[in-house]
């Protein structure tokens, strides 16, 4: 089960300078997973002096903030005797104080999860439909087709989350033995092709993370594997980041080759502005996004699209950080 973090506001009391928290990524986090997590907070007047924790486990070991303070990074040690339970943060500025809080949970049981793909597996690509097509007569799913028919497309369409949970058996039947699952973040566009607006959301249309978990289970339970495709480096045009990234080296430079993110020069509307991988920070949020996901869903392996500027040394050093967690795990990296 995950945990969403419940954001504490500033004391009434406080001026309206005062610090406040809006958002935190990763939104919660596993015991014994890794020793350290990078917390990435959003808000505004976040210019912290100290940030300490009610957990005496946990120690803040170090803290960066963005020219302005809309965001700060908390580097979070996570000691061997942390027990289960909600952390309470606070932040101590020269303006005020503010809090949040993260939980923090016990791994569970990792049988028949992580398992990666062999080669016997029959991997059936499936590219989810808005609410299996229910809003309209053009959405209808289309029928589910042998993964092993040359004639049709490699990726089928089949409705929300939990109506392909339906399917399982069907699938089954016509000899798919692991699903691939389009990305689940909310896109930017309607047509699902401009990036993501949050790496760490789900998207309403296709259902809750608990059906996604709920599917990855069914699929287990039927013997059948998971491959979710992630969207890793590629922002939309409307996020956040484009306008007010975390730091001046957050962004790569095919997206910000003159100090305009939002118009990147000699490129199309709809080019994809991609992160800095280079960036030692940006490369820690990816691999702990990445994590997040296949940690949250058990996971048997990810897929995700090569981009050209990010270097071989990015990938070695993001798929030893998942396969030293999950030595099992299949990436596809085309």
């Amino acid at each position: 089960m995950v945990f969403r973090p419940v954001l504490l506001h500033a004391a009434p009391e406080q001026s309206a300078t005062a610090p406040e928290v809006t958002k935190i990524e990763p939104p919660n986090w596993w015991i014994g997973l890794t020793p350290e997590v990078l917390l990435l907070l959003t808000g505004h007047g976040l210019e912290a002096t100290h940030v300490t924790c009610n957990i005496q486990a946990l120690r803040v070991t170090r803290t960066q903030a963005s020219a302005g303070g809309d965001y700060l990074f908390v580097w979070l040690k996570i000691g061997q005797e942390t027990r289960s339970g909600t952390a309470v943060c606070r932040i101590k500025t020269a303006t005020g104080q503010a809090a949040f809080e993260l939980s923090l949970v016990a791994r569970s049981a990792t049988t028949g999860k992580f398992q990666g793909l062999s080669r016997g597996d029959v991997l059936y690509s499936i590219v989810q439909n808005q609410l299996g097509g229910a809003n309209s007569a053009n959405e209808k799913p289309l029928a589910v087709t042998s993964p092993r028919d040359q004639n049709v497309a490699a990726a089928h369409v089949l409705g929300d989350l939990r109506e392909i949970c339906g399917h399982l058996a069907e699938l089954k039947n016509l000899g798919a033995t692991a699903l691939r699952i389009s990305p689940l973040a909310i896109p930017d566009s309607a047509d699902r092709s401009r990036g993501t607006s949050d790496f760490y959301s789900m998207d309403p249309i296709l259902g809750s993370l608990k059906d996604f978990q709920e599917l990855v289970d069914s699929a287990h339970a039927q013997k059948m594997k998971v491959v979710l495709d992630l969207d890793l480096l590629h922002l939309g045009e409307h996020h956040p980041w484009l306008s007010k990234p975390p730091l001046a080296e957050w962004l790569g430079m095919s997206a910000n080759p003159r100090g305009n993110p939002s118009k990147p020069s000699g490129e199309s509307p709809s080019a994809k502005p991609i992160l800095d991988t280079e960036n030692q920070l940006v490369a820690l949020y990816l691999l702990q996004n990445s994590i997040w996901w296949v940690e949250t869903a058990g996971l048997d392996g990810i897929h995700v699209a090569r981009e050209p500027s990010a270097t071989n040394s990015f990938w070695r050093n993001w798929r030893a950080g998942l396969q030293k967690i999950y030595p099992h795990l299949t990436i596809i990296n085309e």
